[in-house]
C-alpha cells in the first residue's frame, strides 16, 4: 500500500505547492507555516479521541521532538540560505534529498531496499535534478560547483540533510504510536517553536491570520492531508521509497502549468520525466 500512499501524496503535494505559491502574495512565510502546523491540531484532537491509542512514551518523545525540531530549524536555515542570489543556482540540489533520506533510513531504521529500487531512486533523483536545472537554465554542473565556492550554499546543504533526517524521526514517532498522534505531536512541538519564534523576532502574524484566515485555513486542510498520506505511506514502507515516489509532485506541477498556464515543457523537461516516470516503475517493481 505504501505506493498508493506515496503516489497520492505526490498529486496532493502538488496542488499543495500551486495554492501555497498564490497564498505566498498575500502573507509571509513565517504566518503560512505556523497556519498549516497549528491549524490541523483541532481537528487532529477530535480524531484521537475517536481511537485507541497505545503509545511507547520514550521513542515517540524522541521523535516528535526530533520531528518539530529538526523540521522547524531546517526551513528557518533555509529561508535565511536563500535570501543569497547565489542559492537560486543550486536550487537542483533539491533533488538529492531522497538520497540522503534512504542513507538515514538504513543507517538509523534498518530499511534495505534492493537494487532495483535504488536504481529507481538514482532515475528519480536525476530527473528531478535535470527538470530543476532546465527550469533555472542554468550550466548543467553549475549546482555541484557552487558547493565548494559558497558558505551560503554549504549553509543551505546542512538544512537539506536535517529535512531529510526529519523522515526517520516521523517514522520513529509512527512506530512507537500512530499516523495521527505521530502528526498530532509534531504539529503541537512545531507551533511551539514557530509561535516562539515569532515572539522573539516581533513577527506580527496575528493581524495576517484575521485577514487571510481563509486561505490559511485551505492550505492547512490540503497539507494536513498530504501529511497523513505520507506518514500512511512511512508506517508501511521505506521512508527512501515514498519520499522518491512524492517527487512525482514536481512532473504534477509542470503538468498543472501546461494545462492552465499554457507552459510548455522543454525538451529536456521531457527527458527528465521519462527518468522520473521510470524510477517509479522501478521502485513499484
Amino acid at each position: 500500500m505504501w505506493f498508493i500512499w506515496a503516489l497520492l501524496s505526490a498529486f496532493v503535494s502538488s496542488v499543495s505547492v500551486v495554492f501555497n505559491k498564490k497564498t505566498l502574495k498575500h502573507i509571509s512565510a513565517l504566518t503560512l507555516s505556523l497556519a498549516t502546523f497549528l491549524l490541523p491540531i483541532p481537528i487532529l484532537l477530535l480524531l484521537v479521541l475517536t481511537q485507541k491509542n497505545d503509545i511507547q512514551w520514550g521513542n515517540y518523545v524522541i521523535g516528535i521532538l526530533g520531528t518539530g525540531g529538526c523540521f522547524v530549524i531546517a526551513k528557518t536555515v533555509m529561508f535565511e540560505a536563500i535570501k543569497q542570489s547565489s542559492l537560486s543556482k543550486i536550487y537542483p540540489l533539491f533533488s538529492i534529498t531522497t538520497f540522503f533520506t534512504y542513507l538515514f533510513g538504513l543507517i538509523f531504521l534498518n530499511e534495505h531496499i534492493k537494487l532495483l529500487g535504488i536504481t529507481g531512486i538514482f532515475l528519480t533523483v536525476l530527473g528531478t535534478y535535470l527538470i530543476n536545472v532546465d527550469q533555472a537554465k542554468e550550466d548543467l554542473l553549475l549546482p555541484f560547483k557552487l558547493l565548494i565556492r559558497s558558505k551560503e550554499s554549504i549553509i543551505l546543504l546542512f538544512s537539506l540533510l536535517l529535512s531529510s533526517i526529519t523522515s526517520v524521526f516521523d517514522k520513529t514517532a509512527i512506530r512507537s504510536s500512530n499516523i495521527i498522534i505521530a502528526y498530532l505531536g509534531g504539529n503541537i512541538i512545531s507551533s511551539i517553536l514557530l509561535i516562539g519564534y515569532s515572539i522573539v523576532r516581533k513577527k506580527q502574524v496575528t493581524r495576517e491570520f484575521k485577514t487571510k484566515f481563509g486561505s490559511l485555513f485551505i492550505a492547512s486542510m490540503i497539507y494536513m492531508i498530504l501529511v497523513l498520506l505520507v506518514y500512511s505511506g512511512f508506517a508501511s514502507g521505506p521512508i527512501a521509497l515514498v519520499s522518491g515516489v512524492k517527487k512525482l509532485e514536481l512532473l504534477f506541477v509542470l503538468l498543472f502549468s501546461w494545462i492552465f498556464f499554457r507552459d510548455k515543457p522543454s525538451k529536456h523537461t521531457f527527458l527528465a520525466s521519462i527518468c522520473m516516470l521510470l524510477g517509479i516503475v522501478c521502485m513499484k517493481i
